[in-house]
């Protein structure tokens, strides 16, 4: 399949000044698929809950639709495991933005019990976050909004098979995946990568709209973060599964410094067209 892909990135890694600020700077790289952590990249804003207005919202969607730029991705940065009521509130808001600002979907990890005894990956963690994504899921479906599920290794859920309990115990169409194969990697797995991603789309690839794109190297039996492209990862294997299974898929260059977007994007771009 022959189309250009699209290489986002996440707004705050391009700017944390203003809205308008983040948005003048991606145009002039070249960016127009942005994933968008409000709280982050409008530093200029004193955040709290109940600021969600259509007018506020409209701003935000009226200052990237000049600049050509589309929000695949809002996040919020919560711990879906120990979610506070401000947390929920907080949450619930970025839903409502995300309604009118048009964006794909409100992105989460899912944290962990962050008491001291407590297994990040016991039963009693796994039911939290149950409760606490069902409640979010009753609100998204009301409101027509998807909500982006991201495991890692090291979070209550952890792997694809987990995240793939998740999906079946939440029983909502309104729970997608944002799918970042590095974060669930670890040094003991990594020879597995390619198994763990065809398991993904498997399990739920109906349910993934949008992955991270990041890269690692295995080096003296330590998983170490690299440019993408320039590590262990097989892109073309990667690319030509997408390509066939999820054509158009939101890919988001996750935590790349926007100085490398250029460079990195017209890499992978080559890979991309062979692949």
């Amino acid at each position: 399949m022959s189309y250009k892909a699209e290489f986002g990135l996440r707004g705050h890694d391009i700017s944390c000044v203003s809205l308008e600020d983040m948005a003048e700077k991606a145009s002039e790289i070249g960016i127009t698929r942005v994933q968008l952590a409000m709280r982050k990249t409008m530093a200029d804003i004193k955040w709290q809950n109940g600021m969600f207005s259509f007018g506020f919202a409209d701003y935000i969607k009226r200052t990237l639709d000049k600049k050509g730029i589309s929000v695949p991705v809002l996040s919020s940065y919560i711990n879906l495991t120990e979610m506070t009521k401000a947390q929920e509130d907080q949450f619930i808001d970025t839903l409502k933005f995300a309604n009118v600002i048009g964006a794909g979907m409100v992105g989460s990890e899912t944290g962990n019990i962050l008491l001291e005894g407590f297994e990040r990956h016991s039963e009693e963690a796994y039911h939290r976050v149950v409760n606490n994504v069902r409640r979010l899921a009753d609100v998204a479906e009301k409101l027509g909004v998807m909500i982006g599920i991201e495991p890692v290794c090291v979070h209550t859920i952890c792997s694809v098979e987990m995240l793939k309990r998740l999906i079946d115990d939440v029983n909502s169409p309104n729970i997608c995946v944002i799918f970042d194969l590095v974060n669930i990697l670890t040094a003991e797995n990594f020879k597995d990568y390619k198994d763990i991603i065809k398991n993904a789309f498997e399990l739920f690839g109906d349910r993934i709209s949008a992955i991270h794109l990041k890269d690692v190297k295995l080096d003296d039996g330590k998983l170490v973060r690299t440019t993408p492209g320039e590590g262990d990862i097989d892109y073309n294997f990667y690319f030509n599964l997408i390509k066939e299974k999820k054509p158009h898929l939101d890919i988001i260059l996750d935590e790349l410094p926007s100085s490398l977007y250029k460079e990195v994007t017209e890499k992978l771009q080559l890979v991309w067209d062979k692949a």
